[in-house]
């Protein structure tokens, strides 16, 4: 014969439910999701240090390619300064020594005279002074026993690169002929173009001005 409690059934006890609780208040994020823990710290800043340490390595590379560019161009400016001021020193001192002999002639050493003028010329222009000089200037200096002294008085560069400099000379010319009396003197400016032949400079162009 049943009795009241045994016809009235019994719930099976939660054995589990303070593990549960215990578990859901450790963890409160979504099932399955296991959440961050301290080893997963140390891991993030590993790598944000190690991007820090790359960066500046990069700024570090990048200024020392700066730098170096910057070095070899002021490097190449200042040889290139110093090839023009080395050229206008060469050239002017080839102006100093050409221009007299240029815009001198004694009728009676001509050929003497136009040959150590024609050896600081070249080009076009050394064929133009030695055509001049024998056909134009040589009849008429014999003829009137001309005799043509110029003296240098200055001259500078007005322009110059490693290879070609641009002289203005200043020269007085005393002239001495059948066709005057006394002495003639000629204040003369004119503009020499030197080039670099090799290792010397020699004269292709003279303009008066």
């Amino acid at each position: 014969m049943s009795t009241p409690d045994d016809a009235t059934p019994r719930e099976a006890p939660v054995k589990d439910a303070p593990l549960a609780v215990t578990e859901a208040l450790a963890h409160p994020g979504p099932p399955g999701e296991l959440p961050a823990g301290p080893a997963a710290e140390p891991a993030a800043k590993r790598r944000t240090a190690t991007t820090v340490v790359a960066l500046l390595l990069l700024i570090v590379v990048l200024v020392a390619v700066g730098l170096a560019v910057l070095l070899v161009h002021d490097r190449g400016d200042r040889d290139r300064r110093q090839a023009v001021d080395a050229a206008r020193t060469q050239a002017l001192a080839t102006a100093k020594k050409a221009a007299p002999l240029l815009l001198s002639y004694d009728y009676r050493t001509l050929d003497k005279d136009f040959k150590a003028a024609l050896s600081y010329t070249d080009g076009e222009f050394k064929k133009q002074y030695q055509q001049t000089t024998s056909s134009v200037v040589s009849p008429v200096a014999v003829r009137y026993k001309a005799v043509v002294r110029a003296e240098l008085i200055e001259l500078g560069a007005s322009s110059a690169t490693d290879d070609k400099v641009v002289v203005i000379a200043f020269l007085n010319q005393v002239t001495t002929s059948t066709r005057v009396t006394g002495t003639k003197l000629d204040q003369s400016r004119v503009r020499m173009v030197l080039q670099r032949s090799g290792s010397d400079w020699k004269v292709v162009s003279v303009q008066a001005l």
